[in-house]
């Protein structure tokens, strides 16, 4: 879907995408906010790539920025704290088009600026930085919107500190950034009707179920490297830094920089809030996408609270550095033996063809589909490939009579079915089934 407006910006179409559902084919893009497709535009536009290739790039120039941040603020330790961008999540979302990784550059310096305005107490060039970078988190997701909360959070403690003037700029911008979301959700609702484009499902899972879904994630994010570790060497490890704290407690610098707080306070609001969303709203499973910005978050808070501590000797040597890096990558060799006779037996998975080539045959498999139309299990990249189809997954199992139905009632779309796609016969009508049979030999089959 980014991808999509993002082309559609560069073909100078507009904030409208092809909508199946909407008595004029089309709707505006209001479900996700324009923030992160419009980031994607402006890369395409500045760099000539297409816009697949300029999300990646976007990618690179943010971990990039990144780096040069951390490198201002850990100093001769900034390499140690860069191993946050080799563990799990990171990796996945920084290598992806997914809109966490912008959100989380954005919530770092949320957390930075509001450390700066704090620090010198109210300096209007770091108060308007803040501005932008909250309504930027907003453009790239709606919770971010919890940039305002978190403003409006200092500028009370600052209150209580007696800094009237810090309290009352900060909340000045939290107000802010608050009357250009209810303005863009305004537009939001002329357009579509819905402040966020659409009904939200509210979630029906028992809170037994919510408490199951939501400590299994975080068991899961305590597991920085997927090679196998188990939780417990996780824990013995955070127990044997706490031994080491606890033995040098005396050794604690007295006026300690205080930027680990804003990035701790920032990260479990952020945490707060998705969690309590999500325990509102049916969307997402909480995962490592939904909880890895806070999870970033409070890495560096931790790391820039130990950097305050008695220095680590272990941390001058290059050889420790080196080990340390290894082991954070280990988990991109593949682990399982099954993977490896799966490699050595030719299995079609890892016959992939490159980017490329992989556009070009699928350019040619849909070449024939009219516009105007919905493909069963189509490729995702036809989304922004072209703008005039959607490709469609089935997350209900139902008869194909049905699905052709419910697809074509409005304005007269033409359907299609990928036949070469793998199904599910467990999730899959059985009407859906022989119908792929009967067209085995065809690619891409029109029903309707």
């Amino acid at each position: 879907y980014y991808l999509q407006l993002s082309n559609n910006l560069c073909r100078n179409v507009g904030l409208s995408i092809p909508d199946y559902q909407s008595d004029t084919g089309k709707t505006f893009f209001a479900i996700w906010p324009i923030g992160y497709p419009v980031s994607i535009y402006l890369i395409s536009k500045l760099t000539g790539l297409n816009i697949f290739w300029a999300s990646k790039t976007l990618n690179i120039f943010l971990v990039g920025i990144m780096l040069l941040l951390l490198r201002h603020f850990f100093h001769k330790n900034a390499h140690w704290s860069g191993l946050i961008f080799f563990t799990y999540a990171n990796i996945r979302i920084f290598s992806f088009t997914w809109s966490e990784g912008i959100f989380i550059f954005f919530l770092l310096c949320t957390a930075i600026l509001l450390y700066k305005s704090v620090k010198t107490n109210g300096k209007i060039y770091w108060l308007a930085g803040l501005a932008l970078t909250g309504i930027a988190l907003f453009l790239i997701r709606y919770i971010g919107l919890i940039s305002a909360g978190i403003t409006g959070l200092i500028a009370l403690i600052c209150l209580l500190k007696r800094k009237a003037v810090v309290a009352l700029r900060l909340s000045f911008v939290a107000v802010l950034q608050i009357a250009f979301a209810s303005v863009y959700l305004y537009i939001n609702k002329l357009h579509t009707g819905y402040l966020t484009g659409g009904p939200r499902s509210m979630e029906s899972d028992t809170v037994s179920a919510l408490w199951d879904q939501t400590i299994t994630a975080f068991k899961q994010e305590m597991i920085l490297v997927r090679c196998g570790m188990p939780y417990l060497v996780i824990l013995c490890l955070i127990l044997l830094l706490g031994i080491y704290l606890f033995i040098n407690r005396k050794h604690i610098i007295k006026k300690a920089d205080d930027l680990w707080l804003y990035l701790l306070i920032t990260g479990l609001i952020y945490y707060a809030a998705i969690i309590s969303f999500r325990w509102i709203y049916k969307f997402d499973p909480l995962g490592f996408r939904l909880l890895g910005p806070g999870t970033f978050l409070l890495i560096l808070s931790l790391f820039t609270w130990l950097q305050q501590k008695p220095e680590f000797r272990i941390m001058n040597s290059s050889l420790f550095y080196i080990l340390i890096l290894m082991i954070l990558i280990i988990h991109l060799i593949p682990s399982k033996p099954e993977l490896y006779r799966l490699i050595e037996s030719g299995d079609p998975t890892f016959k992939q063809h490159g980017y490329i080539q992989n556009i070009k045959n699928i350019s040619e498999r849909y070449r024939t589909v009219e516009p105007g139309s919905v493909v069963i299990f189509g490729s995702d990249h036809l989304r922004y490939l072209r703008n005039d189809v959607i490709p469609q997954e089935l997350y209900e199992k139902a008869p194909l009579d049905d699905w052709v139905n419910y697809f074509t009632k409005r304005k007269g779309w033409h359907l299609y079915v990928n036949i070469t796609t793998e199904i599910d016969p467990e999730f899959t009508d059985e009407s859906f089934i022989r119908f792929m049979e009967v067209n085995r030999n065809m690619q891409v089959v029109k029903i309707k």
